[in-house]
């Protein structure tokens, strides 16, 4: 006497294990979101990365970062910029391009550690600011050898006030008229002497 196997179809072993296998990639997935969120809370205190910035201006990019932080002006860093070094035509040290999402450096003056860093301080004091020229002491207009050479003599004095102003100016006023401000929306720090 034979024996009668019921034959279980083809098609439903292989949807019973589809079946497992989608629950098991729910289950993932609900674990992937979980960790993601999980992960973000931990951030939460930290900045944003700022998507590039050249290794010639790193450590300058880096000082005004870290005073921004001390001074507690973390929120007003929170947006996309690119800092490069690059040749600019003319007397130009630097500008910001909010367009262009950039803050641009003369190459020909890195050889200047002192002037690098105090252009830094003063075309970040344009992008993420929203300063313009003569809002402190830093944002002078244009870019006088005895402006860099007090802010190197007194510079904790130049750094308190210049983020005292951009605590204060947290409404985010756009670039005024004050600023030399050419139809791409840039604002540059030229050399005077």
């Amino acid at each position: 006497m034979k024996k009668i196997i019921p034959r279980i179809p083809l098609c439903l072993i292989l949807l019973k294990k589809l079946l497992r296998t989608a629950n098991q990639m729910f289950v993932f997935s609900l674990f992937i979101c979980l960790l993601s969120v999980i992960s973000a809370c931990e951030r939460a205190g930290e900045l944003p990365a700022i998507h590039y910035v050249d290794p010639q201006l790193e450590v300058y990019f880096d000082r005004f970062r870290a005073q921004a932080l001390e001074h507690g002006c973390q929120d007003q860093l929170e947006k996309y910029c690119r800092v490069i070094c690059d040749e600019i035509e003319g007397l130009y040290v630097g500008y910001s391009d909010k367009e262009n999402h950039s803050i641009v450096i003369n190459a020909e003056y890195l050889q200047n550690p002192k002037l690098v860093d105090f252009v830094m301080m003063h075309e970040c004091g344009h992008y993420f600011f929203n300063m313009d020229h003569g809002d402190n002491l830093i944002m002078a207009d244009g870019l006088e050898i005895e402006v860099v050479r007090k802010y190197v003599q007194n510079r904790q004095f130049y750094l308190n006030e210049f983020f005292e102003s951009a605590n204060s100016q947290r409404s985010g006023a756009a670039f005024s008229k004050n600023a030399e401000a050419d139809t791409n929306n840039k604002v540059k720090c030229a050399v005077h002497n």
